[in-house]
């Protein structure tokens, strides 16, 4: 290849800039995957308890039953958003981190090349996506990083909001039919065990809220 043919810096970002934007379709894929698979979860999760409000109230036998298995149901919605949001919803916010972490990676080594002078200020980046630009396209996102994203923290809050919600109704139609047997040992665990739940869920909230800031 003679120096004519040579590729000139305009050329090399060029191509660079194309690695960039597949990088950032993939985004976009991941992305709208995720949401796609949530709303069809939390749409499930309505229609699951609007099925099972309607049961309970034409149907006293069944609603003597839910309250007595009230502690297993309780533990049976908690590990259902668990599996979703910390199997699902955590290698999504993994995948797509990484592959945005990339498109920075390659959009500022374009500009690097371009002679663009100081590239991080060409881009709105926060001070952590400039620090994980800086590992190399190479590098994935760990778990633990991925649950500091803001938006997976609210999957987990409104996956949560949408099980307790069932289960509270559940109860609340279910108890008068049962006895007002309401502080039976049972109860008591529920309760405790959904303080926990919720605790968790805020914590992980104000936790990836705090980084974002």
């Amino acid at each position: 290849m003679t120096d004519s043919q040579a590729p000139t810096d305009k050329d090399r970002a060029e191509l660079v800039m194309k690695a960039a934007n597949n990088h950032l379709t993939r985004v976009g894929l991941l992305a709208d995957t995720e949401w796609k698979v949530s709303l069809a979860y939390w749409a499930a999760s309505l229609a699951l308890g609007a099925g099972a409000i309607n049961l309970v109230s034409s149907n006293k036998e069944m609603a003597s039953a839910i309250f007595d298995t009230r502690l297993l149901i309780l533990i049976a919605l908690s590990l259902n958003v668990f599996i979703f949001v910390f199997g699902f919803s955590v290698n999504q916010s993994r995948s797509i981190a990484t592959e945005r972490n990339r498109f920075i990676y390659f959009q500022n080594l374009a500009l690097r090349i371009a002679n663009i002078d100081d590239a991080n200020s060409q881009l709105s980046l926060t001070a952590r996506d400039k620090e994980r630009a800086t590992r190399g396209p190479l590098k994935t996102i760990s778990e633990i990083e991925a649950k500091l994203s803001i938006v997976w923290a609210m999957k987990f809050a409104a996956s949560t909001f949408f099980s307790v919600g069932l289960w509270t109704t559940l109860m609340i139609l279910v108890t008068p039919k049962s006895g007002f047997q309401l502080w039976s040992f049972s109860s008591i665990v529920s309760c405790i065990f959904l303080l926990v739940w919720i605790g968790y869920v805020v914590f992980c909230y104000r936790k990836a809220r705090s980084v974002e800031r």
